[in-house]
């Protein structure tokens, strides 16, 4: 593990200023293990609020009602396993990094490269998966612990491509329905629906746009 990060961050629930890390994960067995233990603790929380709020108004063959529910409470990659997106994404294509507050893992990312840009045919890199823990949602179903995570991460992992790699600026991605927003607000153009994509919007950032997302905000 290589920290490219660190500082210190407010909990909202209690107002405790506890210390982070940003993380590149660059040993095999260190993403097997953090993956796995991401899959036991996110999962723990997500089956609290599955449980309460979804299970009890899941209806048979309502497919669409049911997708409404896990938007709702923000948990559309429930069904997602860290641990075997790290067993499949071994090759050197993929970079993983993680946000951490000592032992919790606070918010992970899978970069994918290259990937060649739809504005300029340049090559990019790809935000493969980009995943905040639970607990840092929005949801009706709790008060979030800690926020800006995941802009925290998305900006070291791509500052980290440029750097290491001699990437021109920008990055592209496909968003899951409740991230759209985001993406727009930070400077993502939005590409419409990709039919061979899970039918997901594709997102691409400018380079312009790409180096002022970097710039600290005041």
């Amino acid at each position: 593990m290589i920290e490219l990060e660190k500082g210190i961050i407010k909990n909202l629930n209690d107002n405790s200023v506890q210390n982070y890390s940003l993380n590149f994960l660059s040993d095999y067995p260190e993403r097997l293990k953090i993956s796995s233990i991401v899959d036991r603790d996110w999962h723990l929380f997500n089956m609290g609020i599955m449980e309460k709020h979804i299970i009890p108004f899941l209806i048979d063959g309502d497919d669409e009602g049911n997708l409404k529910l896990f938007r709702k409470y923000n948990i559309e990659d429930y069904c997602w396993s860290w641990f075997n997106k790290a067993m499949q994404l071994q090759v050197m294509n993929y970079l993983w990094f993680s946000a951490s507050i000592g032992s919790s893992t606070q918010c992970m990312a899978v970069i994918f490269h290259p990937k060649e840009s739809r504005l300029t045919q340049r090559e990019i890199f790809y935000i493969d998966f980009l995943a905040t823990a639970p607990w840092n949602r929005d949801s009706p179903a709790n008060q979030k612990e800690y926020s800006g995570f995941g802009t925290k991460l998305l900006k070291v992992a791509c500052q980290y491509c440029i750097t290491e790699f001699k990437y021109c600026p920008g990055f592209s991605l496909h968003s899951l329905p409740n991230s759209e927003d985001y993406y727009r607000k930070i400077g993502m153009i939005d590409f419409g629906i990709d039919e061979e994509k899970e039918r997901l919007r594709y997102f691409e950032m400018k380079e312009d746009d790409c180096r002022e997302f970097f710039l600290p905000r005041g």
